[in-house]
């Protein structure tokens, strides 16, 4: 069985500091979906046919596949910790 890889290239980094009362951290991903077998490319072809045999808004409705696109996460925070008080965002 061969295993598809859904995701990839696929990459990322993540930086941090922190002393005894403030913590920062900041992370970055990306990936790029890459499904040979995409089932709604099927749709998206079938809405393009169909504008072209006599429904021409059918070709405005057709993009829902998301093969070929990338993803990207971006997420920061930031800590406060000191006797009794502990601050999160």
């Amino acid at each position: 069985m061969v295993q598809k890889r859904l995701f990839e290239p696929n990459y990322g980094v993540s930086l941090g500091w922190e002393n005894q009362t403030w913590q920062f951290r900041v992370l970055y991903s990306q990936a790029k979906i890459n499904d040979k077998a995409d089932p709604v490319a099927a749709l998206d072809e079938a809405l393009i046919q169909a504008s072209e045999f006599g429904w021409p808004e059918a070709a405005s409705l057709a993009g829902f596949s998301i093969n070929d696109t990338w993803l990207k996460y971006l997420a920061a925070g930031v800590s406060y910790d000191k006797d009794n008080w502990l601050i999160q965002s």
